[in-house]
C-alpha cells in the first residue's frame, strides 16, 4: 500500500517545484505564454524593482550632476574673490603711497613754514 502512496506523493512533490508554461500559437503565428499567478507576481515584483532602481538611479544622477554645478559655482566665486582681493591690495597700496607722499610734503610744508617763520622773526628784529 505504501508502494502506492510513493508515486503519488512524488509526483505531487514534483508539480509544486516545477514551473508549468504553456506555449500557444495561433493561426496568425502570434505566440502567447501562459504562466503561473506565482511567477507573473514575480516577474511584476521584479519589474517594480527594476523601475525603482531606475528612478533611484535617476536622482542619485541629478544630484551628482548638482554638485558638480555647486562645485563649479564655487570655484567661479572663488576665482572672483581672489580677483577682487587683488583688486583692493593694489589699490590699498596705491592709497599707501598717495598718503605717504602727502605726509612728506606736509612736513617739507612745515619745515618751510617754520624757516619762513624765524627768517620773518629775524628780518622784524635786524630792522
Amino acid at each position: 500500500m505504501k508502494t502506492k502512496y510513493i508515486p503519488t506523493a512524488f509526483f505531487l512533490l514534483l508539480s509544486v517545484l516545477s514551473y508549468s508554461q504553456t506555449v500557444l500559437i495561433d493561426n496568425n503565428g502570434d505566440t502567447s505564454v501562459q504562466i503561473t499567478l506565482q511567477q507573473m507576481d514575480r516577474i511584476y515584483t521584479e519589474l517594480i524593482q527594476k523601475d525603482e532602481l531606475i528612478a533611484q538611479s535617476i536622482l542619485s544622477t541629478s544630484k551628482e550632476v548638482k554638485l558638480y554645478e555647486i562645485v563649479d559655482s564655487a570655484k567661479k566665486d572663488i576665482r572672483l574673490l581672489k580677483t577682487s582681493v587683488n583688486s583692493l591690495s593694489e589699490d590699498n597700496t596705491r592709497l599707501y603711497e598717495i598718503a605717504k607722499d602727502k605726509d612728506e610734503k606736509i612736513i617739507r610744508n612745515r619745515k618751510i613754514s617754520v624757516v619762513s617763520v624765524c627768517v620773518a622773526i629775524l628780518a622784524i628784529l635786524l630792522r
